[in-house]
């Protein structure tokens, strides 16, 4: 009997603190300018 409600407990805790965790976020300053990728193929057959 303790080792069900033991292993309840465990599993009530695994899940919340997943379902709690904060989501990855990532605040990046851009210092000068963004350009579009080019096509520029290295190696490449001419």
């Amino acid at each position: 009997m303790f080792k069900k409600s033991l292993l309840a407990v465990s599993l009530l805790a695994l899940t919340s603190s997943v379902a709690f965790a904060a989501t990855p976020t990532a605040k990046l300053k851009v210092i000068g300018t963004i350009q579009a990728p080019t096509c520029t193929v290295n190696g490449g057959n001419k």
